[in-house]
């Protein structure tokens, strides 16, 4: 939803709605840079109003006090969490050798999954 949001002031309100322990979902298009075609995201369409990129989307965490992130590729969506990745690791390692794949990718900081992997 934050393709939607217009201006920074909504977004810290989203954020002030995430108890101190909670984590933050994310369903977006996240980019290393923003292109300069203005279609390329429906950007003439109304409803997108934002793009974000692995930067902003890095600022925003350390600004709202997240720690780490985990990526699912097939959902395209980011968690955003509190806790430190190597808290959470076991975890996502645990639910990637059940799924047998690797459905979750995490790291420390924001997942620039095009980047890291």
């Amino acid at each position: 939803m934050f393709e939607h949001i217009l201006t920074r002031r909504d977004l810290d309100a989203v954020n002030e709605l995430i108890a101190h322990s909670g984590a933050l979902f994310v369903h977006t298009v996240i980019v290393e840079e923003v292109p300069q075609d203005p279609n390329w995201f429906y950007l003439d369409i109304p409803v997108h109003t934002a793009v974000h990129t692995n930067k902003s989307m890095s600022l925003l965490m350390e600004q709202w006090g997240f720690n780490s992130s985990i990526y699912s590729p097939k959902s395209k969506s980011w968690v955003l969490l509190r806790q430190n990745y190597e808290d959470i690791k076991p975890i996502v390692e645990s639910i990637n050798r059940e799924l047998q794949t690797s459905w979750l990718w995490g790291k420390q900081g924001f997942m620039d999954y095009w980047k890291t992997c």
